[in-house]
């Protein structure tokens, strides 16, 4: 189970916990805990880097997606920043804005929608406002 991803303590809790009794799981965990094997920060950090790096998502939704897997708030807010100091996430918005748009220019509603979706990726909404704020706007027709 562990050989595929690294999974947090309560994915693994959950996994077990369907074929095992409560008190197996326990002692698995905590076993696996003290060998290194179970390791949440391990796995906040390695999830957290992927998802900004690879996946393109933005802060927000990098740290709901890591309190899902079951990995404490603070942790997985930690886990974010870490990953943030090694990339810009000004640099990681503006190749999603630049990957949406394929250099196309933008009307009202073209500029909304893509607005929402990357409220939707995770990033914060003055990012996102700026980034938006850059690309050129349709000609005015007359």
């Amino acid at each position: 189970m562990l050989a595929r991803r690294e999974l947090s303590e309560a994915q693994l809790r959950e996994r077990l916990g369907e074929s095992f009794d409560l008190d197996q799981v326990d002692a698995v965990l905590t076993r696996l805990k003290q060998d290194g094997a179970v390791d949440d920060r391990r796995v906040a950090a390695a999830y957290a880097r992927t998802a900004i790096v690879v996946k393109r998502r933005g802060r927000l939704r990098v740290e709901r997606e890591l309190e899902a897997m079951g990995i404490d708030r603070g942790l997985a807010r930690q886990a974010v920043e870490a990953a943030l100091q090694d990339v810009d996430e000004r640099a990681v918005l503006a190749r999603e804005v630049e990957r949406r748009l394929k250099g196309h220019p933008l009307d009202p509603r073209a500029r909304a929608r893509l607005y929402a979706q990357l409220l939707r990726r995770g990033f914060p909404p003055e990012l996102v406002m700026a980034a938006l704020g850059r690309q050129r706007p349709l000609p005015d027709e007359d």
